[in-house]
């Protein structure tokens, strides 16, 4: 269950006659396996596309902050930037000392996100200070640090080379606890202390996840790691009480970073109704919600490919937790 399916010669999408992207009225479905055959997610992206063209990906809100010429350098790519409205503002520690970083609030019913590109060298010690100020106790890494000979994510984290003293990033002190590698789902597992020295000696514990099994522009090979991963972060969440932010990062912070949010998010969407309503079928809004995640972060779910992806994991889990849609 949950392999993708790579043949695309039969596709229906190649049969269909070509309408303008502008002229697409959506539905909600309650059946992602008819949308899917007959390549509604692909008509979704191209309108969502179109929109965003038409109407500037940068019109849902200001982006002064990002675009400063004393915070370009902290940006991994200069065309994603944060919206003004809904970015992290670092813990000053004095009027002068830049509350700027690189992230996104992202609102969701049941548990907040923290959308954020891959940390560079210099905005590291920020980018732990972020985890700390937001009280984040998971952090979800869905990129390599490098992947076909480019750069895409500065090492960020200690590993066990670094000793058992740990590393200092600023005033924060991160200490590597324990290290587990589950290569059958290609997930390294890492729980981290972190230690304010300055400030009392103050000890949270984050747990860091990092799937490798995921390629930058693209889509992994089945969508059972990240419906697993959803668990296990759920699971941690519900253990440690936690009621911060899922930080989540790739690259740039809105590809797969914006696909897992999807596909999260109407996970725990389809689990509530089917607790209160479990005889009444489900409307499926994969293409309403990328545009309001697109309102919160531009460009959130980056490619066709990913956006079909999460109708395949949304699909692979509602048939998990028995969710039958109408035959319609």
């Amino acid at each position: 269950m949950g392999q993708r399916n790579s043949k695309r010669e039969n596709s229906p999408l190649q049969k269909k006659k070509f309408l303008s992207p502008g002229s697409y009225e959506f539905h909600p479905t309650s059946n992602l396996k008819k949308n899917l055959d007959k390549g509604v997610p692909e008509d979704e992206f191209k309108a969502i596309e179109w929109h965003d063209t038409i109407n500037g990906s940068l019109s849902f809100g200001t982006t002064e902050e990002g675009f400063k010429d004393s915070n370009k350098q902290q940006n991994r790519y200069q065309v994603v930037v944060p919206y003004d409205h809904c970015r992290i503002k670092l813990a000053a520690a004095n009027a002068e000392e830049s509350d700027y970083i690189n992230a996104s609030l992202i609102k969701g019913e049941d548990n907040n996100y923290i959308a954020t590109q891959g940390p560079l060298p210099d905005t590291t010690p920020d980018f732990w200070r972020m985890i700390w100020d937001e009280n984040c106790t998971v952090l979800l890494m869905l990129t390599k640090t490098n992947e076909n000979g480019r750069k895409k994510c500065h090492q960020y984290y200690p590993e066990k080379e670094d000793g058992e003293d740990g590393v200092e990033y600023g005033d924060i002190k991160v200490e590597l606890l324990k290290m587990q590698e589950d290569s059958k789902n290609a997930v390294i597992t890492r729980t981290y202390v972190m230690t304010r020295p300055k400030a009392g000696g103050l000890r949270r514990t984050i747990v860091h996840y990092q799937y490798l099994g995921w390629p930058d522009h693209g889509v992994p090979e089945n969508t059972a790691g990240i419906r697993g991963l959803i668990q296990t972060i759920e699971q941690q969440m519900a253990e440690t009480n936690s009621t911060g932010p899922i930080l989540v990062h790739c690259s740039a912070g809105i590809g797969r970073t914006g696909t897992f949010i999807v596909i999260h998010m109407t996970i725990q969407q389809l689990r509530k109704h089917m607790q209160s309503s479990p005889d009444q079928p489900f409307q499926f809004e994969m293409y309403n919600l990328v545009k309001e995640l697109r309102k919160q972060r531009t460009g959130m779910v980056q490619q066709p490919e990913q956006y079909r992806f999460c109708y395949e994991a949304i699909l692979d889990e509602s048939k998990k937790l028995g969710y039958a849609p109408p035959n319609q």
